[in-house]
C-alpha cells in the first residue's frame, strides 16, 4: 500500500501528494469513526467541535469506492458555532471521491461529471491519477466559506487516509 494519497481539485487542477504520516494518528482514528457512524446514519452528520463544526458531511460507500459530500449552511451561521443541517437550509460545498484502487477508476467519471452539472461551461483540466486519490469538486458555495478551505482541505485528506485504513482492516 501507498504511503501518499494523490490529492486532486477539480476545479483548479491542483494535484499533490500527500504523505500518511501528515495526518496524526489519533486524527485518523477520530476519522474512521466518524466515516462508519455517517456510513451507519446515511444522512448529513456534524463535524465535530472546532473550526469545521458550522459544516456537516455524509458518506457513501461503493466497494472499495468513497464519497463524502461537506454541507456548509445556506444561511447566516458563525464560523465555528454548530449548525442545525436539516431541510434545504444547507447545500453541498464540497464533494470528494477516495478511490484506493487503480480499478476504481468508474469514480473519477462520476466526479467529471458532478464538476460538469455543476460548471456547464467549464472543463476539467487534470488527468486522473495514480491511486491512491482523493478527487475534491469544490461547489460556488465556496465563495461564502474562504476562511474554511485550508482546514477543509486537511479533514479531506485525513478522511481519505481513515478510509484507506478502514478497508486495510477488512
Amino acid at each position: 500500500m501507498s504511503t501518499f494519497i494523490q490529492h486532486v481539485t477539480l476545479n483548479t487542477g491542483h494535484n499533490k501528494p500527500y504523505n500518511r504520516f501528515e495526518c496524526r494518528p489519533e486524527t485518523i482514528k477520530s476519522c474512521k469513526e466518524l466515516i462508519k457512524f455517517a456510513l451507519q446514519v446515511g444522512s448529513p452528520v456534524s463535524l465535530p467541535d472546532g473550526d469545521l463544526c458550522h459544516l456537516a458531511f455524509s458518506c457513501v460507500a461503493d466497494g472499495r469506492k468513497l464519497v463524502i459530500t461537506v454541507y456548509a449552511p445556506m444561511s447566516p451561521h458563525t464560523k465555528g458555532k454548530p449548525f442545525n443541517h436539516t431541510g434545504s437550509n444547507s447545500a453541498p460545498l464540497a464533494i470528494c471521491g477516495i478511490a484506493p484502487k487503480s480499478k476504481d477508476a468508474k469514480l473519477w467519471d462520476l466526479l467529471i461529471d458532478t464538476y460538469t452539472t455543476v460548471y456547464p461551461d467549464e472543463q476539467v483540466s487534470c488527468d486522473r491519477p495514480q491511486a491512491p486519490w482523493l478527487a475534491v469538486v469544490v461547489t460556488p458555495l465556496v465563495m461564502q466559506f474562504m476562511e474554511s478551505m485550508s482546514v477543509l482541505a486537511d479533514f479531506e485528506r485525513c478522511m481519505a487516509w481513515a478510509w484507506v485504513e478502514i478497508l486495510k482492516e477488512r
